[in-house]
């Protein structure tokens, strides 16, 4: 039970959306997913 209490604590906190959506627009700014593989694939290449 514990852990589904921290969970929905977690998921109904208005700063972690807020917070949540500042970070995924962020990346979506930085290119994405795909830019974020491209360069894993560059440093592993």
């Amino acid at each position: 039970m514990a852990l589904r209490t921290a969970l929905t604590e977690l998921v109904t906190d208005p700063e972690v959306a807020r917070r949540s959506a500042r970070l995924r627009a962020d990346v979506r700014a930085a290119g994405g997913t795909a830019r974020a593989a491209d360069l894993v694939e560059e440093m592993l290449g």
